[in-house]
């Protein structure tokens, strides 16, 4: 995959500003009525933290090979986090991640946060050269890689680079404690990563996402979705794009486990299916095409998401007749769902969750 994208420099809520303040004001207000008082993420990786805490063994994420809890997620992070504190990363500089999907991957997402650093996802399906564009255009202070794909850098890039496979024992020789990273600086207007996103003409474009603005979507789509920690979620697309907040951060923030695969690019629609179903999948985030091409059943899949591209009602009808919930997302500029539709293909519009890109409060 080769990416040609235009940066976009304001970041993404920006326009925005006043319905953010009103979603918070409206989630605080409905902690003081029911009297709850609990200690509220700013940034992405406390939503892990928190889960470490809650539920230690409840199982994060889990590959073909692999399988690792919240306690150890976090635990193998933080040493991240030291590794990186240790090379200089600093508040402020991006690390780009460019790796095969893996727990690796996802430990240095975190470590990343961790370190007070935004994380750049290179997929490791772009050419080297659209590779090395992406490097010279951000600068990173880092690049975690693997030995595979470091050599598809350029030697400026090559040198900047970490191999993680190859740095394990480094890594298992710092601590792997929670530390206390407010002398890093990190406030709630730091970007916490850089992802792209189709615009309304469905060019690719740059975005850099803050913390406070990554944090208010994750609490609507807590919300929305419904989620808890029985979820399993099939991590399918690349998190270089948007659509990877539903499948990763919402699942993790819920305490829910999300499910690697790796050979996903050479899966058909039906053979995807069957793949959900052995793994005991109950939400799927998928587009219209791959969507209209499974035929079999989707037994244990409870929450339906459809994104990126506008999906037809019938379609949506279709899949809710079958007793999955269908949330669909029209593209990838709408944060919240466009409509959702209930087991019995009744609309679903949810109170205090806004459409930012129109402006417009959904109501019950």
């Amino acid at each position: 995959m080769t990416t040609t994208a235009k940066t976009h420099d304001a970041n993404f809520f920006e326009k925005n500003a006043a319905q953010v303040r009103c979603f918070e004001s409206n989630s605080r207000a409905n902690d003081d009525q029911s009297g709850t008082v609990s200690k509220r993420p700013s940034f992405l990786h406390e939503f892990l933290e928190m889960q470490a805490e809650k539920a230690p063994y409840q199982t994060a994420l889990e590959s073909a090979d692999q399988k690792l809890t919240y306690q150890a997620l976090n635990s193998r992070a933080n040493q991240v986090a030291n590794y990186l504190i240790g090379k200089g990363v600093q508040t402020g500089d991006v690390v780009a991640l460019y790796q095969e999907r893996s727990v690796d991957l996802f430990i240095c997402l975190l470590g990343v946060l961790k370190a007070g650093a935004a994380y750049l996802p290179i997929d490791p399906d772009e050419t080297p050269a659209s590779a090395s564009n992406i490097v010279a255009k951000f600068d990173p202070k880092c690049i975690l890689t693997t030995k595979k794909l470091s050599e598809n850098l350029t030697p400026s890039s090559y040198e900047r680079s970490v191999a993680v496979d190859e740095k394990r024992e480094s890594f298992d020789t710092l601590s792997s404690q929670n530390r206390i990273f407010g002398n890093r600086n990190i406030t709630a207007e730091d970007t916490s990563h850089i992802m792209f996103r189709a615009d309304p003409d469905g060019a690719l474009e740059y975005m850099k996402v803050r913390h406070r603005e990554a944090v208010t979507q994750l609490r609507s789509l807590l919300s929305v979705y419904g989620l808890d920690n029985s979820q399993r979620c099939y991590q399918e697309n690349s998190l270089a794009f948007d659509v990877a907040v539903e499948e990763v951060w919402a699942m993790l923030s819920a305490g829910a486990t999300v499910i690697l695969r790796e050979n996903r690019n050479t899966a058909s629609a039906n053979m995807t299916a069957r793949f959900l179903s052995e793994q005991t999948i109950t939400l799927y985030s998928t587009v219209p095409e791959i969507l209209a091409g499974i035929e079999d059943e989707l037994s244990n899949v409870n929450v339906l998401i459809i994104g990126r591209k506008r999906c037809s009602s019938e379609l949506a009808v279709k899949w809710a007749l079958k007793k999955q919930r269908v949330v669909s997302l029209k593209n990838s500029n709408d944060r919240f769902p466009s409509f959702s539709i209930d087991q019995e293909s009744r609309p679903i519009l949810r109170p205090r969750l806004l459409r930012l890109h129109s402006g417009k409060r959904m109501a019950a």
